[in-house]
């Protein structure tokens, strides 16, 4: 038997097989290339307009005391342990990870994942709260007045959440 040149239908496979194979090592060196990437990246915050010094030991068991307590509408809610909540830079001090070169930076995930929940929380009180502030005015003003500041915050969702949570202060 004779070989029989190939036919224009086995062309268009052979064609677009190379094609796929081209595609495929374009995929791959993509790949490569993020995985091999430089990992110096700036920094989103800088680490030196954050002090190390945490908040005093025990700060985690309080403040999920303290949306616990917000949450359920609680008249006793530790408005004190709120607005430290609200505190960005005070939660970039407590949340810390470890890089490469050995130094403790901000953990801003994490950070901004309190103030968020601490938003949310005071939302959750208000709608079980009816009538006015708590007694504990001085405290709840403190919360009032970190809320007014997270309005204006640079990351949308910290400001949206504000804003809400404002709207539902004044209510």
């Amino acid at each position: 038997m004779t070989q029989q040149p190939p036919q224009e239908e086995d062309r268009g496979f052979v064609i677009r097989g190379f094609v796929m194979l081209g595609l495929m090592a374009a995929l791959a060196t993509v790949v490569l290339l993020i995985v091999f990437r430089n990992p110096a990246q700036p920094l989103p915050v800088d680490p030196a307009g954050v002090a190390a010094e945490a908040s005093a030991q025990g700060w985690e068991v309080r403040y999920n005391s303290a949306l616990a307590l917000a949450r359920r509408g609680s008249a006793s809610t530790p408005w004190e342990i709120v607005a430290e909540m609200l505190n960005e830079k005070q939660q970039l001090r407590n949340f810390r990870v470890p890089v490469k070169d050995g130094k403790d930076v901000p953990d801003e995930a994490s950070a901004r994942r309190v103030v968020l929940n601490a938003l949310t929380a005071i939302r959750e009180w208000r709608e079980k709260q009816k009538g006015p502030p708590p007694a504990d005015a001085g405290s709840f003003e403190l919360v009032r007045n970190k809320v007014n500041d997270l309005a204006s915050h640079a990351v949308i969702e910290i400001k949206v959440q504000a804003e809400q949570t404002k709207q539902a202060i004044a209510k």
